[in-house]
């Protein structure tokens, strides 16, 4: 396995920690993986390529991505961002896709360049290279399509659309049936950002079944040792164990959630599954849901940060135990000053958003939570059945509205009931705000915004350019942030009127604006965007940060204004802004992890059969 600092590890079948590489030259994650017996070949999210011997872990190679360029390339050129998974050695080579959107092939020992060329996928990275099934290969893209042909000849004539331009994380063949599996991101067609999962396809390239039981990413897919189950694992936090023994796409049963979103899985010798958890939990199950081995992983990440109602200078922080204030002291010529206080635990899994009220906040957590705290503590709290994206509190502090996969729900801040239910074509909720009047907003996993007055008539529709993540006021102007950037929506005329965004890569997750004059934009692939707010225009981006970014606010003093950036791993990391908007790093702040205390059963839900 891999880690975020650029190291891999190998743990035994208890999930003891054997060995572990030297730091890689990159120092950046990677995001592949492959191996044969004897090597382990991985690349880099900067699409460097590193291979190490697969007993000892010491490190035999390393090819640097800026080195694997065409001569055709222009020379001003610089490897782009390569985030994806899609990596094979087949023979004596290996297959991947580069910096430059190229197909590299290169030897196994030495990592010597055979060839660059287009790659199949075009300039689409290469998500997955299966090469399980006899004389027929398949590759799969970022851009929902399967390549079917052969790495020898690099022909590969069958393409089929599975999914709408959205990443196609696995592929596996499945020998009983003669078919590939293959993930799905996004869904397709009329079921696009409203339900995904699993398609089966025959050798030919013809859709075979589908199986549509998820409502966010399907990450990752294994087929048991004997192919009769196939475990399915994803954001919805959730396992699922299809029944493989006939041809129908059957669940036979599900087994969560777990602590947070589903990265990866593997399938024992004797049937166990281990799964990796978005948090860094590794657990290993058995069929009948008993947790048999976990690794001791402590965890921690700042996931939301809003400043108090009462006091701007104290931030509330979303962490996955709970919610810390942290407190604004001074600012030096390193920037601004930050002390951690008191942290509330709450035992309710990670705490995804948090919203300040008078008194205290209101939280949104992973176990589909929704918690009151007052000045004497916990005054309510209320579960959901379906996943909580976010929650937003009145102008007048008088109710919440949440966004969630079975609706939005507008709750009364004092006591906790449920007031009314709000829902647009029953499609899952990801974003929600209100608006000064007190109307409330809600976005759609397909990007649909609209607006409920107090009667729950829709009185605004807009359509994003993609999904949603986050949505807020600022200056009485409604943003939201997601796939698409970040976008500044016009509800007179029901469109957006400003985007900012350019050049960032995977979704923004969050951002913070400044002085009316800069917009600064963190994403999922760490990196930190200045723009001109007024035009739109790119100032700088930063890809420097230490782990995935989930918060960002502005503090201001006699010094001027100045950002906290928080992420995964627990950090706060301070800036200086100079007069051109350009962000100058101060100190990182790391928060206290904490253990999990474990578990003899699978959280919450454990196992429902089917």
């Amino acid at each position: 396995m891999a880690d975020v600092a650029g190291h891999i590890h190998r743990l035994d079948h208890d999930l003891t920690l054997r060995q572990s590489s030297i730091d890689s030259p990159g120092r950046q994650p990677f995001y592949a993986l492959v191996t044969d017996g004897t090597s382990v070949v991985g690349k880099d999210r900067l699409g460097n390529i590193a291979r190490w011997d697969a007993d000892s872990l010491d490190m035999l190679d390393y090819l640097h991505s800026a080195a694997l360029r065409d001569s055709s390339l222009p020379e001003e050129e610089e490897p782009s961002l390569t985030l994806a998974r899609g990596i094979a050695i087949w023979g004596d080579k290996v297959y991947t896709s580069t910096g430059y959107l190229q197909l590299a092939v290169l030897d196994l020992v030495g990592l010597r360049v055979r060839e660059l060329r287009e790659s199949p996928t075009g300039d689409a990275p290469i998500e997955w290279i299966c090469t399980e099934a006899d004389g027929l290969h398949a590759l799969s893209d970022k851009l929902g399509r399967l390549f079917l042909g052969d790495l020898d000849t690099l022909e590969f004539p069958t393409v089929v659309q599975i999914d709408a331009e959205s990443n196609l994380h696995r592929v596996r063949y499945d020998r009983a049936f003669d078919r590939f599996w293959v993930t799905q991101d996004s869904g397709i067609g009329d079921s696009r950002k409203v339900a995904n999962g699993v398609v089966t396809i025959t050798r030919s390239g013809e859709l075979d079944q589908n199986n549509l039981f998820a409502s966010d990413d399907v990450e990752c897919m294994e087929l048991s040792r004997d192919g009769t189950s196939v475990y399915v694992g994803g954001f919805d936090g959730v396992v699922h164990q299809f029944d493989n023994r006939t041809p129908e796409l059957k669940i036979a049963r599900t087994y969560g959630p777990f602590s947070h979103q589903i990265s990866d899985l593997v399938v024992g010798e004797d049937g166990a599954v281990t799964v990796l958890t978005q948090d860094g939990e590794l657990r290993t199950f058995t069929e009948s849901g008993e947790i048999r081995d976990r690794h001791p992983f402590r965890r921690q990440a700042v996931w939301d940060m809003q400043p108090t109602v009462e006091d701007e200078r104290v931030l509330l922080l979303a962490t996955d135990h709970g919610v810390t204030r942290a407190k604004f002291t001074a600012s030096d010529v390193s920037g601004p000053a930050l002390v951690v206080q008191e942290s509330e635990e709450l035992d309710r899994g990670f705490v995804r958003r948090v919203v300040p009220v008078p008194g205290g906040w209101v939280a949104a957590t992973r176990q589909q939570f929704i918690l009151r705290s007052g000045p004497d503590g916990i005054a309510w709290e209320k579960r959901f059945d379906g996943l909580i994206h976010t929650i937003s509190v009145a102008p007048d502090f008088r109710t919440v509205l949440a966004a969630t996969n079975n609706g939005g729900f507008e709750l009364d801040l004092e006591t906790g009931d449920v007031l009314r239910s709000l829902s647009i074509s029953d499609n899952p909720l990801w974003a929600s705000c209100y608006l000064p009047n007190g109307d409330a907003v809600l976005g759609t996993h397909s990007g649909k915004v609209c607006v409920f007055d107090a009667g729950s008539r829709i009185t605004a529709e807009v359509e994003l350019i993609d999904y949603p993540k986050r949505m807020w006021l600022h200056d009485g102007e409604l943003m939201v942030s997601g796939a698409g950037g970040v976008q500044q929506l016009d509800l007179a005329t029901n469109s957006v009127r400003a985007i900012w965004g350019e050049a960032l890569s995977n979704t923004c997750e969050n951002a913070a604006v400044v002085d009316d004059a800069r917009m600064y934009i963190v994403t999922y692939d760490q990196q930190l965007g200045a723009y001109d707010y007024a035009s739109g225009e790119l100032i700088g981006i930063l890809e420097d940060l230490p782990d995935i970014p989930k918060a960002i606010t502005v503090l201001t003093d006699e010094n001027g204004s100045h950002l906290v950036v928080g992420g995964r791993s627990g950090f706060l990391r301070t800036y200086r802004l100079a007069k051109d908007g350009t962000v100058l790093a101060g100190r990182d702040i790391y928060l206290p992890r904490h253990a999990d205390p474990g578990s003899t059963r699978i959280p919450v839900s454990t196992v429902r059969d089917h």
